[in-house]
């Protein structure tokens, strides 16, 4: 009955006809429909479709959907269709892999994958104990029976690590679901920074992931993958003076505050500048506007506004 109403609908007779066949692109059609979901799989930025990641959670460019479902995904958010790509060669990571005539690497997640490791591989992996004893608990498993619940309890969690100041890293399995802990957050009145696939929060990554690690900071994430390695406890030192020079040079010099989308979650005019740092940074700003007006020559103006920076 439903072959037949597609038949119907198309205007055909035989959908698996050879010389005009429609089941390829109905199928793909019911696939995009079905099995495929925005800010989950793919997103749409700048009218066109954007794969995600599924290991990284970062939106990956110039890379389309096989088996011209790309194409069938572009026809359901109504964007203009580009041309299907045609792979003249592939191979997989392990046959590429064995290539190589001598193999070794690093990382933190070795050890679950040893019995892989050496089937494929013939490498037999080797734990290096921690410099320091561990001194982590980790708590069982916690399941709940509807996703309301999960994360409610998991935003009273992250309350009450915020509020013992305690950094808090969240990982999230999609788009939709690091903004629907972000919207709760927000009514909470929590604090937080949003790091997903969508191009303004991608943008900060950097930002972000270096002050994920201070006093209080709460970041939400669709997936941590190579991201936490350069979060630091306390906070990264230089991106935070990095951070504290534009928050008091751009007022200073009246080209407006930084941007919404790099803002930290924890905001900065509580830290307690010395009074000598602020004084270095005023005068820095005027300098700046000395040589603006042409009081002052660029090179300069650009010696002693390094001095001045580098003093503070």
């Amino acid at each position: 009955k439903g072959v037949g109403e597609g038949e119907r609908l198309l205007g055909v007779r035989d959908m698996w006809d050879e010389q005009d066949t429609w089941i390829t692109a109905l199928n793909n059609a019911l696939v995009a429909k079905e099995c495929f979901f925005c800010d989950v799989q793919y997103i749409v930025k700048d009218s066109k479709i954007v794969s995600v990641d599924e290991s990284t959670g970062r939106a990956v460019e110039n890379r389309r959907f096989g088996s011209n479902i790309h194409e069938a995904l572009e026809a359901k958010e109504g964007v203009e269709i580009q041309k299907a790509t045609q792979s003249m060669a592939s191979t997989t990571y392990v046959k590429f892999f064995q290539m190589f005539e001598k193999l070794a690497g690093m990382t933190g997640t070795a050890r679950t994958e040893a019995r892989e490791l050496w089937t494929q591989y013939k490498l037999g992996v080797v734990t290096i104990p921690p410099n320091k004893p561990n001194i982590r608990i980790d708590f069982p498993l916690c399941l709940y029976m509807t996703e309301h619940t999960k994360w409610k309890n998991t935003c009273y969690e992250i309350e009450w690590a915020h509020r013992k100041y305690r950094p808090v890293l969240v990982g999230t399995t999609s788009v939709e679901d690091s903004e629907h802990v972000s919207r709760m957050l927000k009514d909470m009145g929590i604090p937080h920074n949003l790091l997903n696939a969508r191009p303004q929060y991608a943008a900060a990554e950097a930002i972000v992931v270096a002050q994920a690690g201070r006093l209080g900071a709460v970041t939400i994430s669709t997936n941590m993958a190579g991201r936490g390695t350069d979060i630091m406890l306390g906070g990264n030192p230089l991106a935070l003076a990095y951070d504290i020079l534009e928050r008091h040079l751009l007022p200073e010099l009246s080209m407006g505050a930084l941007p919404q989308g790099l803002a930290l979650g924890v905001p900065l005019p509580e830290l307690d500048l010395h009074p000598a740092t602020k004084a270095a940074l005023t005068q820095a700003a005027g300098l700046v506007r000395m040589e603006v007006r042409g009081a002052l020559d660029a090179d300069t103006a650009g010696m002693l506004v390094r001095k001045m920076i580098a003093f503070a």
